[in-house]
């Protein structure tokens, strides 16, 4: 049974149909919305599963998935975005999955091709996929699947990106990609908000600029380890080096 946990700064317009679908899943035990826009805040107490965490300001993602992580009851986590709603079936899935052996399980970059905007059209996936992967691909961390035992706390200074990097790379177990279903949902809807880009744009590039800076400071010892054994762990290591070679300070606002 998971712990799932979704920050938002209430921009998305799934998030109502989102916690609602939830709350009905047996393989949910509680969700737990992290506010961190508590003037907006919307009222979910007529829902038996959901603990409101009001943030006094805004704690942004990484450190909302960490505290996330600290109050959860249940030994399984989901990291959800407020704007992205998957088929009941692929929690079902993850809920026989998931467990001590099994590291980080996110989406394949391939499910955010044909988006959907209207959750009457969430089809039961029929080909569903579970793969062993060694780099974290676009999307990868708007949906997430891991065991409390094996989350890695993200660095406090780093508050937008790079966060399921830092989990990606720093996991002991394989991580795995899911793919071969459709979701619905309207991606970064807090981010690429139209008028967060006009009126934060300057903020949120400061904040990204920074948190390019402390991941890879922080990875700088895993990229330094030579002492790497399995075939997984060398491929894994070579996906990082190659990502720090492309990466930028900002992959939100160019």
């Amino acid at each position: 049974m998971f712990s799932v946990i979704i920050p938002t700064i209430w921009r998305s317009p799934y998030i109502k149909d989102i916690v609602e679908y939830l709350n009905l899943h047996t393989s949910v035990g509680e969700i737990i919305i992290i506010d961190n826009d508590i003037l907006h805040s919307k009222d979910f107490s007529y829902l038996q599963k959901v603990r409101h965490i009001k943030n006094p300001s805004n704690n942004y993602v990484s450190p909302s998935w960490n505290q996330g992580y600290e109050l959860a009851s249940y030994e399984k986590l989901c990291i959800l975005n407020d704007d992205v709603l998957i088929h009941e079936d692929i929690l079902t899935l993850m809920d026989n999955f998931i467990s001590r052996e099994v590291g980080l399980v996110g989406l394949s970059s391939s499910v955010y091709e044909g988006v959907k905007e209207h959750i009457d059209e969430l089809k039961r996936p029929s080909e569903l996929t579970i793969k062993p992967c060694t780099n974290r691909n676009f999307g990868y961390g708007c949906c997430m699947f891991i065991h409390k035992d094996n989350y890695v706390k993200i660095p406090t200074e780093m508050k937008i990106q790079y966060g399921d990097d830092y989990i990606f790379y720093n996991q002991k177990k394989i991580n795995y990609v899911l793919d071969g279903f459709d979701i619905v949902g309207k991606i970064s809807a807090s981010l690429l908000d139209e008028n967060l880009q006009t009126i934060n744009k300057d903020i949120i590039n400061s904040i990204c600029q920074n948190d390019h800076i402390i991941f890879w400071e922080k990875m700088k010892q895993v990229i330094d380890n030579h002492s790497l054994h399995s075939n997984y762990d060398k491929d894994r290591h070579q996906s990082l080096e190659y990502y720090k070679w492309k990466s930028t300070t900002n992959y939100y606002f160019k």
